[in-house]
């Protein structure tokens, strides 16, 4: 249940001994290659240490709530730059949910079992 989903291609060739596997694990794919805005920082630098708790919070809640399923490897977390450190965790598919400037807000995340 701790593994995400994939996809397997065997071939097994009996006479010679010789085993062929093809893996297909989810990826996320932009029509246009990512580009950074800034140099890359530690998260705990970036965010403040509510923001911080805020995020680890709703990222162990996303993982219960997909508990049966498997968690999902990308998250939106919302609300980064927010004074107050509200931040909220939504699965990649609220994307298209979000409002114009929700989405300027947001920052993707991955999760790394």
């Amino acid at each position: 249940a701790l593994l995400l989903r994939f996809g397997v291609i065997s071939f097994a060739d009996l006479k010679r001994h010789h085993f062929v596997y093809w893996f297909a694990f989810p990826a996320l794919v932009s029509p246009a290659p990512f580009r950074l805005a800034r140099p890359a920082e530690l998260l705990r630098s970036y965010l403040s240490p509510q923001a911080y708790a805020s995020l680890h919070t709703g990222v162990q809640q996303l993982r219960q709530a997909a508990a049966p399923a498997g968690c999902p490897p990308f998250f939106l977390a919302v609300g980064v730059d927010c004074a107050d450190g509200a931040l909220q965790v939504l699965p990649l598919s609220a994307w298209e949910a979000l409002a114009e400037d929700e989405r300027q807000r947001a920052m993707l995340g991955f999760v790394d079992p």
